[in-house]
């Protein structure tokens, strides 16, 4: 998950009321134990969470971090080229809060999960291929 601005504050808030466990790198923000798991925010907003529980954990997380109610357009493309195949672009529309799975697409292996993520959350979701002449 990602967290910015107001959120990531109210993440750390959230966080520091959670049992703190080992020393932090320079990129963490901090690090705490959450159920059986490990949850490391880093001070780019990324939250990692490590362990069996990891949804509960995240529920958890969400539901004690209220979330901003600022729409985000978040756009990508792919492409292999003008002999290879066609241009595809996507693009959601969302609360950020919903949008903290999505942000990612390079580290995205399963485009059918992400879409489902994004039609769950009622985001408009915008997929257009298109052939290169």
């Amino acid at each position: 998950m990602n967290f910015s601005g107001k959120d990531r504050k109210e993440a750390l808030e959230f966080l520091k009321k959670q049992e703190w466990i080992g020393e932090k790198s320079a990129f963490e923000e901090l690090r705490v134990k959450i159920l059986d798991c490990n949850v490391t925010l880093f001070k780019s907003g990324k939250l990692l969470i490590q362990g069996k529980s990891i949804e509960a954990v995240k529920e958890k997380i969400l539901q004690n971090v209220k979330a901003s109610e600022e729409l985000v357009l978040g756009i990508d493309e792919a492409g292999r080229g003008e002999s290879f195949g066609p241009l595809v672009v996507a693009g959601v529309l969302g609360v950020s809060g919903d949008l903290r799975e999505l942000r990612d697409s390079k580290k995205t292996s399963n485009i059918a999960e992400k879409a489902g993520i994004a039609k769950k959350s009622k985001m408009v979701f915008y997929r257009s291929a298109c052939k290169r002449h």
